[in-house]
Protein backbone atom coordinates (compact mmCIF):
# COMPACT_ATOMS: atom_id res chain seq x y z
CA UNK A 1 0.00 0.00 0.00
CA UNK A 2 1.34 3.41 -0.99
CA UNK A 3 0.87 5.94 1.81
CA UNK A 4 2.56 8.79 -0.03
CA UNK A 5 1.16 11.31 -0.52
CA UNK A 6 -0.50 11.08 2.89
CA UNK A 7 -4.13 9.90 2.77
CA UNK A 8 -6.40 12.46 4.49
CA UNK A 9 -8.87 11.22 7.10
CA UNK A 10 -12.41 12.53 6.66
CA UNK A 11 -14.88 12.23 9.53
CA UNK A 12 -18.56 11.99 8.59
CA UNK A 13 -20.53 14.10 11.06
CA UNK A 14 -24.14 15.25 10.93
CA UNK A 15 -24.48 16.59 14.44
CA UNK A 16 -22.48 19.05 16.56
CA UNK A 17 -20.55 16.46 18.58
CA UNK A 18 -19.54 14.46 15.51
CA UNK A 19 -18.41 17.66 13.79
CA UNK A 20 -16.30 18.52 16.82
CA UNK A 21 -14.70 15.07 16.60
CA UNK A 22 -13.78 15.82 12.99
CA UNK A 23 -11.95 18.92 14.15
CA UNK A 24 -10.30 17.01 16.96
CA UNK A 25 -9.10 13.97 15.01
CA UNK A 26 -9.66 14.44 11.28
CA UNK A 27 -8.28 16.19 8.23
CA UNK A 28 -11.74 16.93 6.91
CA UNK A 29 -15.47 16.81 7.59
CA UNK A 30 -18.29 15.26 5.54
CA UNK A 31 -21.65 16.81 6.45
CA UNK A 32 -25.07 17.76 5.08
CA UNK A 33 -25.95 21.26 3.89
CA UNK A 34 -29.35 22.99 4.27
CA UNK A 35 -32.23 22.53 4.29
CA UNK A 36 -31.69 19.13 5.94
CA UNK A 37 -28.21 19.99 7.24
CA UNK A 38 -26.33 23.04 8.49
CA UNK A 39 -24.58 25.97 6.76
CA UNK A 40 -20.89 25.58 6.02
CA UNK A 41 -19.91 28.24 8.57
CA UNK A 42 -21.82 26.44 11.33
CA UNK A 43 -20.22 23.09 10.51
CA UNK A 44 -16.78 24.70 10.51
CA UNK A 45 -17.49 26.38 13.85
CA UNK A 46 -18.21 23.00 15.44
CA UNK A 47 -15.06 21.51 13.90
CA UNK A 48 -13.01 24.49 15.08
CA UNK A 49 -14.31 24.02 18.62
CA UNK A 50 -13.15 20.41 18.61
CA UNK A 51 -9.77 21.39 17.19
CA UNK A 52 -9.26 24.05 19.85
CA UNK A 53 -10.02 21.57 22.62
CA UNK A 54 -7.36 19.27 21.18
CA UNK A 55 -4.85 22.07 20.72
CA UNK A 56 -4.98 21.74 16.93
CA UNK A 57 -5.28 24.29 14.14
CA UNK A 58 -7.66 23.82 11.24
CA UNK A 59 -5.03 24.77 8.68
CA UNK A 60 -5.77 22.89 5.47
CA UNK A 61 -8.95 21.36 6.94
CA UNK A 62 -11.26 20.00 4.23
CA UNK A 63 -15.03 20.41 3.99
CA UNK A 64 -17.18 18.05 1.94
CA UNK A 65 -20.97 18.13 1.53
CA UNK A 66 -22.78 14.82 1.03
CA UNK A 67 -25.74 15.78 -1.13
CA UNK A 68 -28.06 14.64 -3.90
CA UNK A 69 -27.91 16.15 -7.38
CA UNK A 70 -30.82 16.67 -9.79
CA UNK A 71 -29.67 18.19 -13.08
CA UNK A 72 -32.67 19.47 -15.03
CA UNK A 73 -32.92 19.78 -18.78
CA UNK A 74 -34.10 23.21 -20.02
CA UNK A 75 -37.86 23.47 -19.39
CA UNK A 76 -38.02 20.20 -17.43
CA UNK A 77 -40.26 20.04 -14.36
CA UNK A 78 -38.47 19.47 -11.06
CA UNK A 79 -40.71 16.47 -10.37
CA UNK A 80 -40.58 15.00 -13.88
CA UNK A 81 -40.74 11.23 -14.28
CA UNK A 82 -37.05 11.16 -15.21
CA UNK A 83 -35.96 13.08 -12.11
CA UNK A 84 -38.11 10.98 -9.78
CA UNK A 85 -36.73 7.80 -11.38
CA UNK A 86 -33.06 8.79 -11.21
CA UNK A 87 -32.97 10.78 -7.95
CA UNK A 88 -35.98 9.34 -6.12
CA UNK A 89 -34.00 6.59 -4.33
CA UNK A 90 -31.62 9.27 -3.00
CA UNK A 91 -34.52 11.40 -1.82
CA UNK A 92 -36.10 8.48 0.00
CA UNK A 93 -32.78 7.65 1.68
CA UNK A 94 -33.16 10.98 3.49
CA UNK A 95 -36.67 9.98 4.52
CA UNK A 96 -35.42 6.60 5.80
CA UNK A 97 -32.79 8.38 7.87
CA UNK A 98 -35.34 10.58 9.60
CA UNK A 99 -37.78 7.71 10.08
CA UNK A 100 -35.14 5.99 12.19
CA UNK A 101 -34.29 9.23 14.01
CA UNK A 102 -37.93 9.93 14.90
CA UNK A 103 -38.59 6.44 16.20
CA UNK A 104 -35.29 5.86 17.98
CA UNK A 105 -34.94 9.30 19.60
CA UNK A 106 -38.58 10.30 20.00
CA UNK A 107 -38.17 13.56 18.06
CA UNK A 108 -40.57 15.23 15.65
CA UNK A 109 -40.00 14.87 11.89
CA UNK A 110 -38.35 17.93 10.31
CA UNK A 111 -40.69 20.48 8.70
CA UNK A 112 -39.88 19.50 5.12
CA UNK A 113 -41.13 15.93 5.77
CA UNK A 114 -44.34 16.76 7.59
CA UNK A 115 -46.53 16.98 4.44
CA UNK A 116 -45.76 13.33 3.57
CA UNK A 117 -44.97 11.91 6.98
CA UNK A 118 -48.23 10.13 7.79
CA UNK A 119 -48.46 8.65 4.30
CA UNK A 120 -44.87 7.44 4.45
CA UNK A 121 -45.32 5.89 7.91
CA UNK A 122 -48.44 4.11 6.64
CA UNK A 123 -46.37 2.55 3.85
CA UNK A 124 -43.65 1.41 6.24
CA UNK A 125 -46.09 0.07 8.79
CA UNK A 126 -47.53 -2.40 6.29
CA UNK A 127 -44.37 -4.37 7.13
CA UNK A 128 -44.32 -6.19 10.51
CA UNK A 129 -42.41 -4.19 13.13
CA UNK A 130 -39.68 -6.81 13.53
CA UNK A 131 -38.81 -6.53 9.80
CA UNK A 132 -39.14 -2.78 9.24
CA UNK A 133 -35.41 -2.10 9.54
CA UNK A 134 -34.94 -4.34 6.49
CA UNK A 135 -37.72 -2.58 4.62
CA UNK A 136 -36.39 0.93 5.20
CA UNK A 137 -32.86 0.17 4.00
CA UNK A 138 -32.99 -2.77 1.58
CA UNK A 139 -33.25 -0.59 -1.58
CA UNK A 140 -30.93 2.14 -0.30
CA UNK A 141 -29.93 4.44 -3.25
CA UNK A 142 -31.02 1.86 -5.85
CA UNK A 143 -34.82 1.60 -6.25
CA UNK A 144 -38.10 2.83 -4.81
CA UNK A 145 -40.64 0.75 -2.90
CA UNK A 146 -44.21 0.72 -4.28
CA UNK A 147 -46.00 3.90 -3.30
CA UNK A 148 -42.86 5.97 -2.67
CA UNK A 149 -42.71 7.70 -6.06
CA UNK A 150 -46.10 9.25 -5.35
CA UNK A 151 -44.66 10.94 -2.24
CA UNK A 152 -41.90 12.75 -4.17
CA UNK A 153 -42.91 16.24 -5.28
CA UNK A 154 -41.04 19.42 -6.18
CA UNK A 155 -40.88 20.59 -2.55
CA UNK A 156 -39.33 17.33 -1.32
CA UNK A 157 -36.80 17.37 -4.17
CA UNK A 158 -35.78 20.94 -3.35
CA UNK A 159 -35.42 19.99 0.33
CA UNK A 160 -33.15 17.01 -0.30
CA UNK A 161 -31.21 17.84 -3.48
CA UNK A 162 -29.13 20.41 -5.26
CA UNK A 163 -31.62 20.85 -8.08
CA UNK A 164 -31.69 23.05 -11.17
CA UNK A 165 -30.50 23.49 -14.73
CA UNK A 166 -26.78 23.42 -15.42
CA UNK A 167 -26.58 27.21 -15.18
CA UNK A 168 -28.46 27.23 -11.87
CA UNK A 169 -26.33 24.46 -10.37
CA UNK A 170 -23.10 26.18 -11.41
CA UNK A 171 -24.21 29.28 -9.49
CA UNK A 172 -25.36 27.22 -6.51
CA UNK A 173 -22.06 25.37 -6.29
CA UNK A 174 -20.09 28.60 -6.61
CA UNK A 175 -22.16 30.08 -3.79
CA UNK A 176 -21.30 27.09 -1.59
CA UNK A 177 -17.64 27.60 -2.42
CA UNK A 178 -17.88 31.24 -1.34
CA UNK A 179 -19.33 30.00 1.96
CA UNK A 180 -16.22 27.87 2.49
CA UNK A 181 -17.18 24.48 1.03
CA UNK A 182 -14.29 22.63 -0.57
CA UNK A 183 -15.84 19.44 -2.00
CA UNK A 184 -19.10 17.83 -3.09
CA UNK A 185 -19.92 14.14 -2.76
CA UNK A 186 -22.94 12.43 -4.21
CA UNK A 187 -23.96 8.80 -4.58
CA UNK A 188 -26.28 7.13 -7.06
CA UNK A 189 -27.10 3.49 -7.65
CA UNK A 190 -29.78 3.63 -10.35
CA UNK A 191 -29.34 2.12 -13.81
CA UNK A 192 -28.45 5.51 -15.30
CA UNK A 193 -25.76 6.14 -12.69
CA UNK A 194 -22.89 6.61 -15.14
CA UNK A 195 -24.88 8.99 -17.32
CA UNK A 196 -26.00 10.98 -14.24
CA UNK A 197 -22.42 11.32 -12.98
CA UNK A 198 -21.01 12.19 -16.40
CA UNK A 199 -23.66 14.83 -17.11
CA UNK A 200 -23.00 16.56 -13.80
CA UNK A 201 -19.23 16.37 -14.28
CA UNK A 202 -19.28 17.74 -17.82
CA UNK A 203 -22.09 20.29 -17.60
CA UNK A 204 -21.61 21.61 -14.06
CA UNK A 205 -18.29 20.76 -12.42
CA UNK A 206 -16.24 21.33 -15.56
CA UNK A 207 -17.47 24.92 -15.50
CA UNK A 208 -17.02 25.37 -11.74
CA UNK A 209 -13.58 23.81 -11.40
CA UNK A 210 -12.04 24.26 -14.83
CA UNK A 211 -8.29 24.09 -14.38
CA UNK A 212 -8.47 22.34 -10.99
CA UNK A 213 -5.74 19.81 -10.23
CA UNK A 214 -5.29 17.99 -6.88
CA UNK A 215 -2.56 19.41 -4.65
CA UNK A 216 -0.33 16.34 -4.96
CA UNK A 217 -0.46 16.53 -8.79
CA UNK A 218 0.44 20.23 -8.75
CA UNK A 219 3.83 19.34 -7.29
CA UNK A 220 4.94 18.21 -10.74
CA UNK A 221 2.65 20.14 -13.05
CA UNK A 222 1.07 23.58 -12.90
CA UNK A 223 -2.28 24.50 -14.43
CA UNK A 224 -4.36 27.69 -14.22
CA UNK A 225 -6.92 27.36 -11.47
CA UNK A 226 -10.24 29.17 -11.41
CA UNK A 227 -11.81 27.37 -8.47
CA UNK A 228 -10.74 25.56 -5.33
CA UNK A 229 -13.88 23.41 -5.17
CA UNK A 230 -13.06 19.77 -5.81
CA UNK A 231 -15.63 17.41 -7.32
CA UNK A 232 -15.72 14.29 -5.15
CA UNK A 233 -18.64 12.42 -6.71
CA UNK A 234 -19.08 8.71 -6.19
CA UNK A 235 -21.42 6.12 -7.65
CA UNK A 236 -22.81 3.27 -5.64
CA UNK A 237 -24.05 0.48 -7.92
CA UNK A 238 -25.21 -1.82 -5.12
CA UNK A 239 -26.16 -0.77 -1.61
CA UNK A 240 -28.53 -3.48 -0.38
CA UNK A 241 -28.54 -4.51 3.26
Amino acid sequence: MNLEPRIPLYVSGFGPRAMELAGKHGDGLVFAIPPRGVPVAEALAHARRGAERAGRALTGFRTCALTNVALLEPGERIDSERIVRTVGPNVMASVYYFYDEVHERGIEPPPFLRPIWKRYCALVEKTPAEHRHFRTHELHYTRLHPGEAELIDADLLRATCLVGTADELVERVRALEREGLGELMFATGVGEKWAVAEAFARRVMARVSRGYMPRYARRTRSLPRSSSLRPSSTTRPVCNT
